[in-house]
């Protein structure tokens, strides 16, 4: 008779536009593509149920019937689920093998009884090991642990093999997303991270054939969104401009298929715009990964020797190519100060970044270097333990995620802290989104006013405005909250706190352009000019309006000289149903600066 295994990869559903999407559990189908190929497996063991979202778990234990084996892989965004339904397994049918492996696991959870063994690494080869001595009656190592899988030729698609295939039929009302591996592997070491550590640095390709099959499978099947796996894609250039190709050619022929994100190479050079004209409105945005600007932090979490130095290039290329680009920044890296990481985000607008800036706080991976008891004791570094970091959706789900997010540093009080972020919001939410933005920059570029000068001013006159300075902080009062307990309003998350109460901006957004025009005749003195503020009023879209406008003045606000009189034409890229649908899509449209209108000089 037949071993009976269920395999675990439940994952939180994931908004694209407005629907809901789950993830296709595309570890997990790994592991036992590979094992199944083999002849005593696929004799031996029937794979009886794959679980991909978080189902209550009384759902769960109703499907289980007789299990022999179960299977869980585990990150940040199930660890807490999958101990919970494995220790409820395990009561109910105490002679049940159960296994852990994946991104989160390490010698630690073998201190939970409901755990027999744990895969550390890549677990192609050793769950099959595990599953050959299972149905020999031979004893269960504790720890299974191999070397890198050095032939990926040797490890059949989950695509491929139709294990999706059944899944899909057997839930005909998801929407999906979905994984593509094209290689494994990243070169840095990045002390935050925990994909060096997990994959070694020596990056291994699959073949060619491979990656083209499972991206045409993709196109057949109902998937909207591709999460690219690869640690640095665009650093095999040639190979990877192929890949581009096959995936803009399925995104033409597929009747689902929206959008393709990948982690672009960390060195990014001009072969990554080759990629992202070929991939075209697919691409969700460029990211250029600088965590921080401040050369202590980055030698300390040894990203010194990745080519950030020329970001202006970079962010120019982004213009000119007419690529949607984002900045990542993490507040709370070791010798961050709230000088240097205020000064990183005025420099990153010096240098060009004026698309998005994207924030995150230092949270401890449990397999990163940052995590380990040295470097925690090193840096001095406190956490906060939160079930509100990531942005999930919470499907009304009862098993909290706890994740340690850094709250202080040696070089960094809790309080400044909180001050680094305001200032962070500040930039995200009236530059990034275009409030102030125009304005900014043309007096950056006219009087050479340096943008942390102006914003400056701005948080000092902003602090006069009734109004917008309750705005600041309700904000403010919710952050400390969250740094100090880990908690969080309903519905709210640590990572897109930054973004929250942007609707009181915009419906306010006439206090942001009086407070701006007045900071404007202070900074500019006999060179103030009201038109700025005009066109500057005119930049974010207004429901009230109907585009295009057309405005005639004598400012030169892109700095063309080239008559007394300019005739400028303001339209939409937004709608009234985006704008009427504010709080539910900022989150999602945020990269894609939605309330900036398109301001053109005839």
């Amino acid at each position: 008779m037949k071993k009976n295994l269920y395999l675990f990869q439940p994952q939180y559903s994931v908004d694209f536009g407005t629907e809901k999407n789950y993830w296709l559990p595309y570890s997990i189908g790994c592991i036992w593509s590979y094992a199944v190929q083999f002849q005593d497996i696929a004799y031996n063991v029937e794979c009886k149920d794959i679980f991909f979202k978080r189902d209550s778990h009384d759902q769960i234990l109703s499907k289980i019937q007789e299990p022999d084996v179960c299977a869980f892989s585990c990150y940040q965004w199930n660890k807490n689920y999958n101990l919970k339904i494995a220790k409820r397994i395990k009561e109910q049918h105490p002679r049940c093998l159960i296994v852990f492996g994946g991104p989160e696991v390490n010698n630690e959870f073998l201190n939970y009884p409901q755990i027999d063994s744990i895969i550390l690494g890549e677990g192609e080869n050793s769950f099959l090991e595990l599953l050959r001595s299972f149905i020999a009656g031979q004893d269960i190592l504790k720890i299974y642990y191999k070397s890198r899988v050095n032939n990926l030729s040797m490890l059949p698609s989950p695509y491929a093999t139709g294990i999706f295939d059944k899944l899909i039929a057997d839930n005909p009302e998801v929407k999906w997303a979905t994984t593509l591996e094209t290689n494994r592997g990243c070169p840095f070491s990045c002390t935050f991270c925990d994909w060096g550590s997990l994959t070694y640095s020596k990056i291994k390709k699959f073949e060619l054939s491979r990656v083209a099959h499972d991206i045409d499978w993709i196109a057949n099947n109902p998937i909207k969104y591709i999460f690219c796996a690869d640690a640095n894609f665009g650093i095999f250039k040639e190979r990877d401009l192929i890949i581009a190709k096959m995936i803009r050619c399925a995104g033409d022929r597929s009747q689902n298929l929206e959008a393709f994100n990948a982690t672009f190479n960390k060195n990014n050079n001009e072969w990554s715009f080759k990629i992202l004209r070929e991939l075209g409105d697919l691409n969700r945005g460029f990211t250029v990964s600088v965590q921080s600007l401040n050369p202590d932090t980055l030698k300390a979490v040894r990203r010194d020797n990745l080519g950030i130095n020329d970001l202006k290039h970079i962010f120019e290329l982004c213009q000119e190519n007419n690529v949607n680009s984002y900045t990542e920044l993490i507040l709370g890296l070791p010798h961050e100060t709230k000088q240097s990481f205020i000064d990183g985000l005025c420099k990153l607008l010096e240098l060009g970044q004026h698309n998005h800036i994207e924030i995150w706080f230092t949270d401890l991976l449990i397999n990163s270097e940052l995590a380990t008891a040295e470097s925690q004791t090193k840096y001095k570094i406190k956490t906060v333990t939160t079930g509100n970091y990531l942005t999930l959706n919470s499907d009304n789900d009862l098993y909290r995620e706890d994740i340690q997010v850094v709250c202080e540093t040696s070089s960094m009080s809790t309080t400044d802290m909180i001050e680094s972020f305001m200032y962070g919001w500040i930039i995200v939410n009236f530059h990034m989104q275009g409030y102030t933005q125009m304005t900014s920059r043309y007096y950056n570029q006219t009087l050479g006013i340096d943008f942390k000068t102006f914003y400056n001013e701005l948080i000092k006159n902003l602090h006069q405005n009734p109004i917008l300075f309750d705005i600041y902080n309700k904000v403010k009062n919710k952050l400390t909250i969250f740094l100090h307990q880990g908690t969080l309003p309903k519905n709210l998350s640590g990572h897109n706190l930054i973004f929250s109460n942007a609707y009181e901006l915009y419906v306010n957004k006439k206090q942001i352009f009086d407070l701006l025009d007045d900071i404007a005749k202070q900074l500019a003195g006999n060179q103030y000019n009201r038109d700025l503020a005009i066109l500057q009023s005119h930049a974010i879209f207004d429901v009230d309006k109907t585009y295009p406008i057309s405005i005639v003045t004598d400012l030169d606000a892109f700095g063309r000289g080239i008559g007394k009189k300019y005739t400028y034409t303001v339209d939409s890229k937004t709608s009234n149903d985006i704008a009427n649908n504010f709080n539910n899509l900022y989150y999602v449209l945020r990269r894609k600066g939605f309330l900036k209108n398109k301001i053109t000089l005839e």
